[in-house]
């Protein structure tokens, strides 16, 4: 029961709004405990809103399958970022800009014109988890299935990624937890050119331990909010499996599927992973060590499964930049 009021209260919106004004976490601690029995309250009308959505409700929906993601700093990247999504069948990203100081509007800017992406501006220190509970309010009725994804994430899905997610979302399933599975460096000291799922085709294991961490995808009029970025706190009645249709719990679930997973291009090159770790984190304060790109360097494996968007992606890119004037 703590964590359902906890995590209701992470997703009011005047504890988000607090959030946007102050970035002493102390502070923000303080309202979250004085806000206990509004949260309380607003978890009894989740509850509520649930039974509408699934008992009397026609659940029609503008979306099925949309991506949420905060970012900062990661413009060079949201192109292919966006274009592969769309190739697997995802059709809308929101997309929260954490105070990026590069191009990212700019680069943004075709696709908010078109409807594919909602831009959102977000200030402030310690954001990621109001990102996601914002999105649960604001965009959840709109849409079938919300992902969560960095921009540093891509799913695979060997399969027809609806109708995957459509097979294993049925009956009490809130949240479809999905492995990440880690991409180093593939040796390159230096930034490459051309598309991070092309130059990096070297990877871990699939038992090599941060593989067990997942990320999810959820069914929003069944969740309460996020309290972990990776997994969100769901209604009591609902339960979270793996892609092998298996109940789990948190935020690790050991490695599943080797045809549906999400490749975690985490380091790139050192350059790029430098140039990350200066960027800070979007869920809290700390900053990462060159020890975690040699922690999550691995490059076991020769994994060309994303070659075939090659010539398609490319295709794209070409098309979007000969239209933009780029």
């Amino acid at each position: 029961m703590i964590n359902y009021i906890k995590a209701s209260v992470k997703r009011m919106s005047f504890d988000i709004f607090i959030h946007e004004k102050t970035n002493n976490l102390k502070l923000r601690k303080v309202i979250e405990f004085l806000l206990v029995p509004a949260g309380f309250i607003y978890l009894i009308i989740l509850y509520l809103k649930n039974i509408y959505y699934e008992y009397i409700s026609n659940n029609s929906y503008i979306n099925e399958l949309s991506v949420v993601s905060i970012v900062k700093d990661e413009g060079a990247y949201l192109e292919e970022w966006i274009e592969y999504h769309r190739l697997i069948g995802i059709n809308k990203f929101y997309i929260y800009d954490n105070e990026s100081d590069d191009q990212t509007f700019t680069i943004l800017q075709p696709y908010i014109e078109k409807g594919i992406v909602t831009y959102i501006k977000i200030k402030g220190k310690v954001r990621q988890l109001d990102a996601y509970n914002d999105s649960l309010d604001k965009y959840g009725l709109n849409n079938k299935y919300l992902i969560y994804l960095d921009a540093d994430e891509f799913i695979y899905c060997r399969d027809n990624l609806k109708n995957k997610i459509n097979s294993l979302m049925v009956d009490r399933v809130a949240c479809l937890k999905v492995n990440w599975l880690i991409f180093g460096s593939s040796g390159f000291e230096k930034k490459q050119n051309g598309f991070v799922t092309q130059n990096f085709i070297y990877r871990s294991e699939y038992d090599f331990e941060k593989n067990s961490h997942i990320k999810s995808i959820c069914n929003p009029r069944r969740i309460i909010g996020f309290l972990n970025p990776h997994y969100p706190i769901i209604l009591p009645k609902f339960k979270s499996i793996n892609t092998k249709n298996h109940e789990v719990k948190g935020a690790f679930s050991a490695f599943s599927d080797k045809y549906f997973r999400i490749n975690h291009y985490f380091t790139k090159s050192k350059e790029e992973f430098i140039k990350k770790k200066g960027r800070g984190m979007a869920d809290n304060l700390k900053i990462r060590s060159l020890n975690d790109f040699k922690t999550h360097d691995r490059n076991e494996v020769l994994d060309q499964g994303m070659y075939k968007y090659k010539e398609k992606l490319e295709e794209i890119v070409r098309g979007c930049n000969s239209s933009s004037g780029r």
